[in-house]
């Protein structure tokens, strides 16, 4: 418990402190962000109606782009190469099986990492981590695009691997059916 708390502590400070350093940026942006100016919204609505034009075969891996040029109204502002939604972007270019498909693959993992934290007693943490990793893209992918990022997908897959790999133990006996 003395170490959860230090931890917590240890990473509330380094926060304050990476805030203080250069979170007057972010500060002012969030500040000047109304959601009734966002254009996202919009985008969202768009986007929808570009998925109800191809909803089995999508138009492609990597054409949001190209697409979104043929939906986009006056009333946007900006240029958008990304959805900023990455569920809405899949669903557009691969299609509603295809995206079903890949959301069921990565829930299936979630759901094999969230089993391990149950069902380990020693090295719980690596499933655990690989379980709070996907809850965390999951929900960021709501707004953004950061899996379409390779650093950061590279990263994820990694995570995953070794909390997938981590999720049973191999221990003769410890499994059913030997191990």
């Amino acid at each position: 418990l003395r170490f959860a708390v230090f931890v917590t502590g240890l990473v509330i400070v380094t926060g304050a402190f990476f805030f203080a350093l250069g979170g007057d940026v972010t500060d002012q942006r969030l500040a000047k962000t109304f959601l009734q100016k966002e254009e996202r919204l919009r985008v969202y609505g768009l986007t929808l109606q570009a998925i109800e034009a191809a909803p089995l075969l999508g138009t492609g891996y990597g054409t949001f782009e190209e697409v979104f040029r043929f939906y986009r109204d006056p009333s946007l502002n900006n240029f958008y190469a990304k959805a900023h939604n990455t569920y809405l972007e899949n669903a557009l270019e691969l299609g509603l099986p295809g995206a079903i498909a890949l959301f069921a693959t990565v829930g299936g993992l979630s759901i094999l990492t969230l089993a391990g934290v149950r069902r380990r007693r020693r090295n719980a943490v690596y499933p655990c981590i690989g379980f709070a990793a996907t809850v965390l893209v999951a929900v960021h992918s709501l707004v953004d695009f950061s899996l379409q990022i390779p650093a950061v997908a590279l990263t994820y897959a990694l995570l995953m691997g070794a909390a997938c790999a981590q999720s049973w133990s191999t221990r003769k006996g410890a499994n059913a059916g030997g191990g």
